[in-house]
């Protein structure tokens, strides 16, 4: 076999008194296994940072327009402050995302308030009170 003798998906022997043969010892050429694990590691975790964007992007709108409605002032800034699995409305197990937020009212002191996540969907946003 051609590809055999240029390293293509043989196995290296093992180090004197090293590990036996595991997936990282396994060539494709100069590519090892292992390289696509850690490959597939890193998109993951990409995966997941780009997905939290997103989340706190939609948060931020949310918390925009519920102040928005209530007459208050949006103050820029929202957090995170849980993340965990949680249940939807139809009973699937989603990541429940909670967002914190303050506004204020004619430029009095600050109130908390809330954005609630199921996945990608907005299920809830609560303001605290706060004189009209």
């Amino acid at each position: 076999n051609p590809d055999s003798a240029r390293g293509f998906g043989r196995r290296l022997p093992p180090a004197a008194g090293g590990p036996p043969y595991w997936a990282g010892e396994i060539r494709y050429g100069n590519f090892r296994v292992n390289h696509l694990l850690w490959l597939l590691g890193f998109a993951l975790l990409g995966l997941a940072w780009w997905s939290a964007l997103g989340a706190r992007a939609r948060a931020r709108d949310a918390a925009r327009r519920a102040c928005a409605e209530a007459e208050v002032m949006y103050i820029d800034e929202i957090h995170l402050r849980a993340l965990r699995p949680g249940r939807d409305r139809r009973g699937r197990v989603t990541l429940r995302r909670i967002y914190g937020f303050e506004f204020y009212v004619r430029g009095e002191r600050r109130y908390a308030g809330s954005v609630v996540l199921h996945g990608r969907r907005v299920a809830d946003v609560d303001l605290d009170p706060h004189p009209l």
